[in-house]
């Protein structure tokens, strides 16, 4: 059960990045920003990989204005 959750969270970790690509473009292009262009990242307690959380500067930025 431990090897599926890990499967889980490595397959979560692998769908954000791909949104902070997609995400981070967009944003670049629609505010000009290159600021949110740059992966503000934090490391997982879980296994140690790195979270992009671009994502989430995204939505809050986009959300404040």
């Amino acid at each position: 059960m431990n090897e599926a959750r890990r499967r889980n969270v490595l397959l979560g970790l692998h769908l954000l990045e791909l949104l902070e690509k997609v995400f981070g473009r967009i944003a670049g292009v629609v505010l000009n920003s290159p600021v949110i262009l740059r992966p503000f990242v934090v490391e997982s307690r879980i296994d140690g990989t790195v979270l992009p959380l671009t994502t989430f500067v995204f939505f809050f930025v986009i959300g404040t204005h």
